[in-house]
């Protein structure tokens, strides 16, 4: 068997750190502007495992858009009108914007519109639920008519500067295509 020369070995070697510097500084760059921790995203990753029973992989990929930017933008007719200093309000008016959004996209699905106006009926109970209700459904179609990422869970923390929301979603059927295994 021949020996591995010096020169070989030097270039397999340097090969190697340079594959292991490439994948830190991805996991850095995902991590940095994700803009989740590693713990938030594993909690997330457990909640979402645990409510659907099937194990799901977490996507961290910074090219997508961040949902919860999405969130808080959509939310903002709710926002407006509580007092965003108190955690549990804001968790609550978030609660709902993401019900609103998820129920936005069940709208477009067959026979989804009924459904809707069931699960949504304690809200409607008069005309300006009605009203509130039916804008923010408009709301989510036409402010981001393409975005199908359904949110499965979120999670609220407290920062010097205020509120932080983590967001759990679907992506979208384009993403799973461009990123399918080969």
């Amino acid at each position: 068997m021949k020996k591995k020369k010096r020169k070989d070995k030097l270039r397999y070697k340097n090969k190697i750190r340079k594959k292991q510097l490439a994948q830190a500084f991805y996991e850095k760059l995902l991590t940095e502007e994700a803009g989740i921790s590693e713990e938030t995203a594993k909690r997330l990753q457990e909640k979402v495992n645990e409510m659907t029973g099937v194990e799901r992989d977490m996507v961290r990929d910074s090219t997508l858009e961040k949902m919860s930017d999405i969130i808080l933008d959509y939310a903002a007719p709710i926002l407006d009108v509580i007092d965003t200093e108190a955690m549990e309000e804001y968790e609550k008016a978030i609660g709902l914007a993401i019900t609103f959004w998820n129920c936005s996209l069940m709208e477009e699905k067959p026979g989804g519109h009924e459904e809707v106006q069931r699960l949504l009926k304690p809200l409607m109970m008069n005309s300006g639920g009605k009203d509130f209700v039916n804008h923010m459904l408009e709301r989510k179609r036409y402010m981001y008519p393409d975005s199908k990422r359904v949110i499965m869970d979120f999670e609220l923390s407290k920062t010097i500067g205020g509120f932080h929301l983590a967001v759990a979603s679907t992506v979208d059927d384009e993403y799973q295509a461009k990123h399918q295994p080969l």
